[in-house]
This record gives structure tokens, C-alpha cells and sequence, in this order.
């Protein structure tokens, strides 16, 4: 579903844009996205987050209201419904195969 939105400043909107006196066109899509955030060496993550998503560069807008319930989450007011371990690779580690 292709949006034509445009919030109070002017951030989102399906058409032109200024931005440093360059007009660009933005298209979003609503989905459905994980949001990641690293606290204190620990990745926290929240699946199924609404989002309107940039088709081009992939950048997520999220609203007000979803930032806030994120927030609460991420700060330790909602438990997780599980807990998953990640590996960790250093670049520089890495061999070319």
C-alpha cells in the first residue's frame, strides 16, 4: 500500500519534498518491521513494529505513538516473549574465502 502522508513537519510524504532546496520523491510503504537497538552490549529487539518504510533506501519511520510503546519496552516495562542468543564476529577477523 503506497501512502500520500505528510506529518506536522513535513518529514514523510509520497511526492516532492525540500530538503536543503533539493526537491526528492519519497515512497513509503506501510509494513510490519523488527527494530533493533544495542544497551549497555545487549541487543534488544521488537518484532511485528508498524512502520512506513522508504522502498529505496529501506528507511523505517516510525509514529509517535510507536516510539513511545517501543520506549516502554525497550526500558524493561514490558517482558520479552523469548530470549535469543547472537553471534558476534569481529570485521577484521574475517578470511576471505
Amino acid at each position: 500500500m503506497l501512502l500520500d502522508y505528510k506529518d506536522p513537519i513535513g518529514t514523510l510524504c509520497l511526492g516532492k519534498e525540500m530538503s536543503d532546496n533539493v526537491a526528492w520523491n519519497k515512497i513509503l510503504v506501510e509494513k510490519n518491521v523488527t527494530y533493533t537497538i544495542e544497551i549497555n552490549g545487549q541487543f534488544v529487539l521488537v518484532e511485528n513494529v508498524p512502520a512506513r518504510v522508504n522502498v529505496d533506501t529501506g528507511e523505517k519511520y516510525f509514529s509517535p505513538e510507536t516510539v513511545e510503546r517501543l520506549h516502554q519496552a525497550v526500558w524493561g516495562k514490558c517482558r520479552p516473549i523469548r530470549t535469543i542468543t547472537t553471534p558476534v564476529y569481529a570485521y577484521t577477523e574475517l578470511t576471505q574465502q
